[in-house]
């Protein structure tokens, strides 16, 4: 049995199942009975067992991947997002007066320095109306500019 291993393994490596299988075929035509029969009849057993296995087991996967999964899928990002409308609002208000705030400040600094312009150098305000000359007029609100003309001080 010894001298069968040497060219059964070769015939593996080299060709594979069908070449086993082919050697194993000459081995017995050639009436050595050494259990050159046996030994083809396990192979092919097990080569049958094996085929068998591997189909049972892709089928099984198969089905596994074709199922519907039994963990769920989690929540999508947008709905584990929360919300909270009240800090929202807080927010939203804060910005606002603290837009605000800044605009107050921009609008103040622009009429101490025209009121220092005044006051300096007797130039700042040549159109009556709080603004600088050359400042652009077109931006600001109607009524805004109706009340500057009818009380300049209010700047």
């Amino acid at each position: 049995m010894s001298i069968l291993i040497g060219p059964v393994s070769g015939a593996l490596v080299a060709g594979g199942a069908s070449h086993l299988h082919n050697f194993l075929q000459h081995l017995t035509a050639t009436k050595r009975k050494l259990g050159c029969t046996q030994v083809y009849y396990g192979f092919s057993n097990l080569m049958h067992t094996r085929t068998e296995q591997h189909r049972a087991d892709l089928h099984a996967l198969s089905v596994r991947l074709v199922s519907t999964p039994t963990t769920p899928a989690p929540p999508p990002a947008a709905a584990r997002i929360t919300h909270h409308p009240f800090s929202s609002m807080l927010k939203d208000r804060w910005n606002h007066e603290l837009g605000a705030l800044f605009a107050g400040f921009g609008s103040w600094d622009r009429r101490a320095v025209a009121w220092g312009r005044r006051v300096l150098y007797g130039y700042g305000d040549t159109n009556g109306l709080g603004l600088e000359e050359g400042e652009d007029t077109t931006n600001r609100d109607p009524a805004e500019l109706e009340q500057l003309q009818k009380d300049p001080s209010s700047t």
